[in-house]
């Protein structure tokens, strides 16, 4: 992936859905994992994993047996998805699957470097929320969605400094369908319109006194 320094449209940056409408063959690649509670086996569970996509089979709360993958869109396209897992032996239809966790982020060259915007941050919170600050990185929000930003310059050592990546993280069922998004289908015919509002949801949440801050280069 190309980093401009220039603010750009919001892109897909993770995706995870679930569907317990699937095909396993019976010589599949999946490797099969026990999980135990209080040294006993409650159940079994089936992943793949690869540098194109991660699966995990394992019964619902139903006990229904229930199919989640997750994938990078910005890495690998549905198209290589479809056909890496189909190779390893499993088929289902991917764009009627439910959506649980939809990740945007926009990139923007800012003046200094991340640490030198924690105070503008910090006097911008708002809402109940959990923080999570280091150096190159400053998330807030809640277990279901939140706000990172953080030094892509110094995480992938790029020649141009100060790259700032602002990524959103949505996850649930409930709150993707507040916004319109509800399958693999609906995520890709949304507009960009609909992508900032779902890209700027916790950043009302969290950081609603943000557009009051001045001295911060831009935005993000």
């Amino acid at each position: 992936m190309v980093f401009s320094p220039v603010l750009s449209y919001p892109t897909i940056d993770k995706i995870e859905l679930i569907t317990d409408n699937f095909y396993l063959s019976p010589d599949n690649y999946f490797r099969n994992l026990p999980e135990y509670f209080r040294g006993e086996k409650v159940r079994e569970k089936s992943i793949y994993n690869s540098p194109i996509c991660n699966m995990t089979i394992k019964p619902d709360f139903h006990n229904v047996p229930t199919l989640k993958l997750s994938f990078n869109p910005n890495k690998n396209e549905i198209e290589k998805v479809q056909k890496e897992f189909r190779r390893v032996g499993i088929d289902f239809p991917i764009l009627e699957s439910k959506l649980v966790r939809v990740d945007i982020e926009r990139h923007q060259q800012l003046q200094f470097g991340l640490i030198g915007y924690h105070s503008i941050l910090g006097q911008s919170k708002s809402g109940k929320h959990i923080n999570a600050i280091v150096q190159d990185s400053f998330r807030i929000g809640s277990e279901s969605n939140g706000i990172q930003f953080y030094d892509k310059s110094a995480q992938l050592k790029l020649e141009t400094p100060k790259i700032i990546r602002a990524e959103t993280q949505i996850k649930g069922m409930e709150y993707l369908r507040k916004n319109g998004i509800t399958t693999m289908e609906t995520l890709l015919n949304a507009d960009v319109k609909q992508l900032m509002k779902l890209y700027n949801q916790p950043k009302v949440l969290y950081l609603r006194n943000l557009e009051k801050m001045q001295g911060i280069q831009g935005k993000v």
